[in-house]
Order: structure tokens, then sequence, then C-alpha cells
């Protein structure tokens, strides 16, 4: 994690623009960096993400994660996988988005 990569120059747009950056961009951003994707791909997933407006939206929109990602999230965020998995069925039943 470079202080100059362009992850973190997005994220301190972010952060003047909005004043808060939701918590889990950041838990995210550490589960694509442990899965070893490369800068331009999780910085396109952070530009998406960015449009949520709550945390909660923000959740729903990383049901792209696979099941390593899905159970990395889930961990960080004191879920079990079966919940976190039963919340995107019901996210993805009633959201657009994602």
């Amino acid at each position: 994690m470079g202080t100059n990569s362009s992850v973190d120059k997005f994220l301190e747009k972010l952060e003047k623009e909005r004043r808060i950056v939701l918590s889990l961009m950041y838990d995210i951003r550490a589960i694509l960096e442990e899965k070893g994707l490369d800068n331009p791909y999780i910085l396109g997933k952070l530009i998406t993400l960015s449009e949520a407006r709550d945390n909660l939206e923000l959740l729903a929109m990383t049901r792209f994660l696979d099941d390593q990602g899905r159970y990395m999230l889930a961990q960080r965020i004191n879920y079990s996988l079966k919940d976190l998995n039963g919340f995107y069925t019901v996210s993805a039943r009633f959201s657009n988005k994602a």
C-alpha cells in the first residue's frame, strides 16, 4: 500500500469532497488488496462503490465479491458468511444497484 497510489489519492479526494469515507470502503479496499488485485481494478471498484449513500447501500453493492472475498468481509464486519449471503439475497431482490 503506497502512500501515493491512485487508490490513496482517490480516497483522499473522496474525503475532501464528502468529508466522510464510509468505513466499509476501507475494508473493501483491504480485501481487494489482500486478494492481490491490481490498483486499476481496485480503483475502478472503489469509484463505483463511492456512489453509495451509506454503509448499508455500500454493503449491498459488494455482491461482486467472490466466495473468498465475502468470507473475508464477513470476518471484518463480525457477521457469519451465512448472514452476509442472506443479506445479499434480500438486497439483490430489492435493489437495482450492484
